[in-house]
């Protein structure tokens, strides 16, 4: 029945702040103090501000008698579990095996394995264990209905030990067999006592060195196997306004660390009062006359001077504290009191100082700054804990709208593994690997200044699209930059489609969609509005030509669509996957999108997805005179919109936004709705015009600019509503293999 031994009591068990474990995973973690805890699960992003907006009505909606936390622990998946959600099927595509080989190189430059684990913790003070918990019982359904669309799950005693023992042993993977006596798979607490273990001896490691000459770190099993060293720092530098994903990225310097953000509302007036009196106590204010001027000499005019007594962290809180304070009783918002701490671990420490060094770069590029806790590194190893104590004090006074954008659980909704390979992450040298399909909005856009790589990008979305789905690729191009590159992926040149441009696919539920955007496809193509319209109430068969060529009778200004009926234009007959469209003109670009978008809903009966990919769109872009050209923007824009409502991903290529920004403010007009209508937005190097009208369009932090200002072809910004990337798809050697596929 036992396991042949018998564990002493472990001293380092003392140094863990819990005094007393409850078996329904209510922990008293201080004198009188419990805690309960959440795994955040499920988390969907559709808007970047909403979700900022959304984060920051949770906080108001806690209960106001209890202080809560966030952490996020980050824990290494196997490499070769995550390699399965990355690497493509060798077969049918050559290119496959070149894909993968370059995956499997960029593997180990960055932290890629890793998955993100969440929690909520929330904090209360009571008379006994049982009373809390009955307070917590009470007050669970408030904060799950303050979380909303954002899934919580409790977490019992169990788990909430596996977790810390994780924490405390991350070498070890074999907590359940610590408590497993019997080898049967089913771990109990209850055989501790045959093992005359506490649950602290359980989780605590085998030796752990906090001796403050140490300075700035910890040994966990010190000159053992399974040794690692930790060292704890906070966020002590956080700017006014910062991206969405800085949380999630500052989490990607290592597969093994915590970060923690502690949450205690404040009451903004007893603030303000607190930290205008200590301010004043380090204040000296001293008068002196002015002796600048004549006048100032005969009027004796005196000017006054301030000073501090004492400059330190403690004077920092107070007057940042001031600060905030002073702009949150004006607006009449929240504020709280915040402490944002991390700690890293690494096996030496060489690596330590290392992923302290990526922490620090990587905080700089979103304006923010880390700082190391010396000389307190235990009380700030235990103030990362889930377990709702603070024991450093490196407090921040911040509004609760400012706290929302650096929220740990964007960590939760973009920690998700799988998807195509876009590049590295220029901050922390990451693989990006997204999967489009699983966005809200499935409309793109790629756009960039000259010779920024917005030909090679395009291609680069096309092989993703090829290698890692089964669906149709259609490619509308004006140009032949892409003929050699459509034969090597063994696609086909499909011929002028034809087009009556008065049919309407039925039969998938958007009858009523299909005829308003009919209405905008036949007035750009060559009509009159008010005709269409009335065109579009007849109860007619618009499939049937010989009836629409008797019903145009009726309808002059529809000629030039009229005319197209009769054309000899010739059908595509093939079934390949892939295939490019070249067109000669306007007319000839529209009537192409028209087809796909029927031949988009027949597939979609059959279940399959296509993605279409439209080159040089800025012929509807474009200002020019007439009703027609009035009409073509909104027939794009609903185009996108169409084709995201059934699931198909169209993204298309600005070539000039420089010219079009430049030209009039029209089309400069044209360009910002263009790109703020897309989910998913690739900026290449961007020149100055455009940049700054693009930053205002899509909310783009300061601290991301420098990512599309004189950066290198292939490098740039990816933003969609979940985050702003930075990437660099520049990161090979020049003629590499992988480059060569798509400069072909």
């Amino acid at each position: 029945m036992s396991k042949g031994k018998q564990v002493p009591a472990n001293k380092v068990a003392n140094k863990i702040p819990v005094l007393a474990f409850g078996r329904n995973g209510v922990f008293e973690t201080a004198k009188n103090f419990y805690t309960e805890m959440y795994a955040v699960e499920f988390v969907k992003i559709q808007d970047a501000e909403i979700f900022k907006h959304r984060i920051n009505k949770l906080y108001l909606e806690m209960p106001g008698n209890v202080v809560f936390q966030m952490v996020v622990h980050n824990t290494l998946i196997p490499k070769e579990e995550y390699l399965q959600t990355v690497l493509v099927p060798q077969g049918v595509y050559s290119q496959a095996e070149v894909y993968n080989r370059t995956l499997l190189d960029a593997m180990d430059i960055g932290c890629n394995n890793v998955k993100k684990c969440v929690y909520f913790v929330v904090g209360h003070k009571d008379s006994s264990l049982e009373q809390a918990s009955k307070f917590f019982e009470e007050c669970r359904g408030n904060i799950e209905k303050a979380f909303g669309t954002i899934r919580i799950r409790r977490l019992t005693v169990m788990e909430r030990l596996e977790m810390l023992y994780h924490v405390f042993n991350p070498k070890k993977k074999a907590f359940a067999y610590e408590i497993d006596l019997k080898n049967d798979g089913h771990p109990d607490l209850d055989h501790l006592k045959y093992m005359h273990m506490t649950e602290k001896d359980l989780i605590a490691p085998g030796g752990w060195n906090t001796s403050q000459s140490l300075i700035d770190y910890t040994i966990l099993e010190e000159r053992q196997e399974d040794q690692c060293h930790s060292r704890s720092m906070f966020l002590n530098c956080i700017p006014r306004e910062v991206s969405i994903n800085v949380v999630s990225d500052l989490t990607s310097v290592t597969s093994n660390m915590l970060f923690s953000v502690f949450y205690h509302p404040v009451d903004v007036a007893v603030g303000f009062e607190e930290s205008s009196e200590q301010v004043k106590k380090n204040t000296i204010v001293t008068r002196k006359q002015k002796r600048e001027t004549i006048q100032d000499k005969k009027n004796h005019t005196m000017i006054t001077f301030t000073e501090r007594k004492e400059i330190n962290e403690d004077v920092y809180f107070h007057e940042t504290a001031l600060n905030t304070t002073k702009e949150l009783v004006a607006s009449g918002s929240t504020m709280m009191e915040a402490s944002i701490l991390i700690t890293l671990f690494a096996d030496n420490l060489e690596e330590l100082d290392r992923n302290t060094e990526m922490l620090r770069i990587s905080a700089a590029k979103f304006a923010c700054s880390v700082k190391t806790l010396d000389m307190l590194q235990k009380e700030a190893f235990c103030s990362t804990l889930p377990f709702c104590r603070q024991s450093v004090n490196v407090s921040r006074f911040l509004s609760a709208e400012r706290l929302a954008q650096i929220s740990p659980i964007t960590a939760a909704a973009t920690g998700k593994a799988g998807g195509a390979f876009y590049g590295l992450n220029a901050i922390n040298d990451n693989l990006i690997c997204m999967n489009r399909k699983q966005g809200v909005n499935l409309s793109g856009v790629i756009t960039g200044a000259e010779h920024s790589g917005k030909t090679y990008q395009m291609k680069r979305e096309i092989m993703n699209a090829v290698l890692t789905t089964d669906d149709y690729i259609n490619l509308v191009t004006l140009g032949e930059e892409y003929d050699e590159f459509i034969r090597s992926l063994n696609g086909e040149f499909g011929k002028l489609p034809f087009c009556n441009p008065f049919c309407m696919t039925d039969g998938y539920g958007l009858t009523s969609e299909d005829k308003a955007a009919k209405e905008l496809f036949l007035t750009v193509f060559g009509g009159n509005r008010e005709e269409t319209r009335s065109l579009l109430t007849e109860q007619i068969d618009f499939s049937d030509i010989d009836v629409m060529v008797a019903v145009l009778g009726k309808y002059p200004g529809l000629q030039r669509a009229y005319q197209n009926i009769s054309d000899d234009l010739v059908g595509n007959s093939s079934d390949k996957r892939i295939t490019l469209y070249h067109a000669q003109n306007q007319e000839d670009y529209l009537a192409i999108m028209e087809y796909l978008w029927n031949k988009s809903i027949n597939d979609k009966k059959n279940n399959r997805t296509n993605w279409i990919f439209l080159d040089r769109v800025d012929l509807f872009l474009e200002e020019k005179n007439g009703e027609e050209q009035d009409m073509i923007l909104p027939y794009l824009l609903k185009y996108l919109k169409a084709s995201s409502d059934i699931r198909n991903v169209v993204t298309v290529l600005v070539q000039d936004a420089v010219g079009l920004m430049a030209a009039n403010v029209s089309s400069a007009i044209a360009v910002e709705e263009l790109v703020s209508s897309c989910g998913y937005v690739k900026l290449l190097n961007q020149g100055p015009i455009e940049r700054k009208r693009f930053a205002d369009v899509l909310n783009i932090p300061n601290a991301l600019l420098p990512y599309i200002t004189y950066v290198e072809p292939g490098q740039g910004l990816i933003v969609t509503p979940v985050s702003n990337v930075a990437f660099n798809d520049n990161f090979l050697e020049k003629g590499n293999e992988f480059t060569r596929l798509f400069q072909i």
